[in-house]
């Protein structure tokens, strides 16, 4: 039994040491990560069986991904190989008043090729309970959007849930080419992430963010429609709260989580991997209370990836921030 199956883009993070500018840096800290990827990672610490699809260049680099998903718990069972080269981002982390920055390297990656031919869907599906993917996989090419689309298809036919993150990058796509993409998706999904700010942005919805979070769950007959809202105090701290709201008008609500900043990225993959694990509970309560502290968590956690196993988790669940565990 595969818990979840993830499908994204593994990418090379390049960045100066410390808060050095890119421009003066004289060496790099080397860092495998891409959102589907980060999700996969953070689960399978939670103990979850997660298979990460995806296209990898025959290289150093595609092996570097592999031996890193493997060595988290990720399998990779349905990676699709070619000669194409891996997508590369480089980040520079600012701080108050100078803004992190991110510069993507991708244009025609491996994953960015990938069709949704090249992937035997009802194999990689078998047995398994939930597919997840978003917006940044979407938005590579016109093939990655069309692998989405087959990809969600295919899940809801085979009884998956299908888990949508809108994460809308403005340096792949523009907002229109966006808004079009995701009408054409959602109906597909069960669960969607996105931002109350989004709603309008993308579907034109106003209102509180639960009142709008409603009328696009009824619009495309979502299970649940799952905002978060994060808020920067500095660069150093941060605030993170979330709500998840139903077709038929349930609100389930969770506090605020409070957390240092040691890596700003790759912390909404970590609440989308501790909702994914209350899902797979059937306790949304219990998904909202570990998608927030997986996040918080995550923060503190330099690279991509969140390597927190269950018991940490459920220690930081119950007994909340303590400054040394002995």
């Amino acid at each position: 039994m595969v818990d979840v199956v993830t499908l994204g883009e593994a990418m090379l993070r390049l960045s100066p040491p410390g808060h050095e500018r890119l421009e003066t840096a004289t060496s790099f800290n080397v860092v495998i990560g891409g959102s589907e990827l980060n999700v996969a990672v953070a689960l399978a610490h939670l103990g979850r069986s997660v298979q990460f699809l995806t296209k990898l260049p025959r290289s150093p680099l595609g092996r570097l991904v592999i031996h890193r998903s493997h060595e988290h718990g990720v399998g990779t069972d349905f990676a699709v190989w070619s000669d194409d080269r891996l997508g590369l981002y480089f980040y520079e982390a600012g701080l108050t008043p100078r803004p992190s920055q991110v510069f993507y390297d991708r244009a025609e990656s491996a994953a960015s090729r990938l069709t949704a031919t090249e992937i035997d869907w009802s194999t990689a599906f078998q047995h398994a309970r939930i597919f997840h993917t978003s917006g940044i996989t979407a938005a590579l090419s016109p093939a990655s959007f069309q692998t989405v689309k087959v990809g969600l298809q295919a899940a809801r036919e085979l009884d998956l849930l299908c888990i949508f993150d809108l994460n809308y990058r403005s340096r792949l796509w523009t907002i229109q080419a966006a808004a079009s993409a995701y009408a054409q998706l959602l109906s597909w999904c069960s669960v969607v992430f996105a931002s109350a700010p989004a709603l309008k942005t993308f579907f034109h919805i106003e209102g509180t963010p639960s009142e709008a979070a409603h009328q696009l769950a009824r619009h495309f007959g979502l299970q649940w429609v799952v905002l978060t809202e994060r808020q920067e105090e500095g660069s150093q701290h941060g605030r993170l709260e979330a709500l998840a709201v139903s077709a038929n008008g349930q609100v389930y609500q969770a506090s605020p989580r409070y957390f240092e900043i040691a890596d700003r990225l790759g912390g909404g993959d970590a609440f989308a991997a501790g909702f994914l694990d209350g899902l797979l509970d059937q306790d949304i309560q219990q998904a909202l209370e570990r998608g927030l502290t997986l996040a918080a968590l995550k923060h503190t956690i330099p690279g991509e990836f969140c390597v927190i196993t269950r018991e940490e988790l459920t220690e930081t669940l119950s007994a909340g921030v303590r400054q040394i565990v002995r």
